[in-house]
């Protein structure tokens, strides 16, 4: 019994070398990977937009989180089996900023790259369908007008 204990110590000594490892590469390879960004036109109304873009990535099995103190982010999974997946939504100039990216073992990382590809990949679908979804709904929101109630010319 004593011999299987020793055996069962080293086993855990050299499971945590090698996870402490795996956490160490994948700090350095996130330096290295920033988040998936990409600006998507919008001419509609961009209220009525974030509400559908809302519903559109709850329905996909993301909920409203905060990531270190940002705001707009939603996120998929837990992190238990595959790595947490997040979607960052933000207004900008004549449209969205959709930025994406995974976060294993507390590191987030872009969705390039060999590591996690996985997470990364199903995470790059999700994006690419959100993307999608916003492009094909441009027309069905009423178009923006300024301030006077003019429309803006597209």
């Amino acid at each position: 019994m004593d011999g299987f204990l020793l055996y069962f110590l080293i086993f855990i000594g050299v499971f945590a070398a090698i996870m402490g490892l795996v956490v160490v590469i994948m700090k350095l390879l996130a330096r290295r990977n920033p988040r998936f960004s990409q600006k998507v036109s919008f001419l509609g109304d961009v209220s009525t937009m974030t509400t559908q873009i809302d519903t559109f990535l709850k329905e996909q099995g993301y909920f409203p989180t905060k990531y270190k103190s940002e705001t707009g982010v939603y996120q998929k999974g837990t992190g238990w089996w595959v790595a947490k997946r997040f979607i960052k939504m933000a207004v900008a100039e004549e449209g969205f900023l959709v930025e994406a990216f995974i976060s294993a073992y507390g590191t987030a990382t872009g969705l390039k790259g060999v590591l996690g590809v996985l997470p990364k990949k199903m995470c790059k679908k999700d994006v690419d369908e959100l993307i999608q979804y916003i492009q094909s709904n441009n027309h069905i929101c009423t178009p923006k007008t300024s301030s006077t109630g003019i429309p803006y010319d597209n």
